[in-house]
């Protein structure tokens, strides 16, 4: 459930970055009294500012300009809300599976981590944030197959496993 959120997400968010690529690289061509007027304005700032433009009859090249800004940045605001939905989603399906997890820990609050953040610990342990970062789940068919009888055949037997472990 959550990879299809995450793919979804991964989408909107390298949509939303070429659309970015896309309204700068149509104001640098722009009329240049259009594109003074929009000079020194934060991302977020100019976007706002561009999906704002007025629409009118587009018989100018400056009128095409403000019509293709206005596109995009209204494209760009629609994926903005597109990747908060999914972000929400994906937190819903965690913290719908985190308390297992917590509770074998030991924690009752569980607090978000930034990719840099997994990053610096994946480093410290000495081993790769792939796990972490791309939730990737295995289903050892072959292994079943041949009879091979796992010691927790749930997840939530295998924390608590080893948790007690660590634990000592």
């Amino acid at each position: 459930m959550i990879r299809l959120f995450k793919t979804a997400k991964e989408s909107a968010i390298k949509s939303r970055a070429q659309a970015i690529y896309q309204l700068k690289a149509v104001l640098v061509r722009a009329d240049p009294a259009l594109r003074e007027h929009l000079t020194g304005f934060s991302n977020p700032k100019l976007i706002r500012a561009c999906a704002q433009f007025p629409l009118g009859p587009v018989t100018t090249s400056k009128a095409a300009a403000a019509y293709t800004l206005r596109s995009l940045a209204q494209r760009i605001i629609h994926l903005t809300v597109e990747i908060d939905d999914l972000n929400t989603q994906i937190t819903a399906a965690i913290n719908s599976h985190q308390p297992h997890l917590r509770a074998a820990l030991g924690v009752p609050v569980g607090l978000p981590a930034t990719r840099w953040m997994a990053e610096l610990g994946a480093f410290t342990l000495r081993t790769d944030t792939e796990l972490l970062l791309k939730s990737r789940r295995v289903v050892p068919g072959r292994l079943v197959a041949a009879g091979f009888a796992f010691d927790h055949p749930d997840w939530v037997g295998a924390v608590e496993d080893l948790v007690r472990r660590a634990r000592g």
